[in-house]
């Protein structure tokens, strides 16, 4: 269960990334 939370959280930082970042 602790990789499967931090993949969620890695998720919603890459979505943060990715908007504030656009390659």
């Amino acid at each position: 269960m602790f990789r499967y939370e931090i993949i969620l959280y890695w998720s919603e930082l890459d979505q943060a990334f990715i908007a504030e970042v656009p390659e």
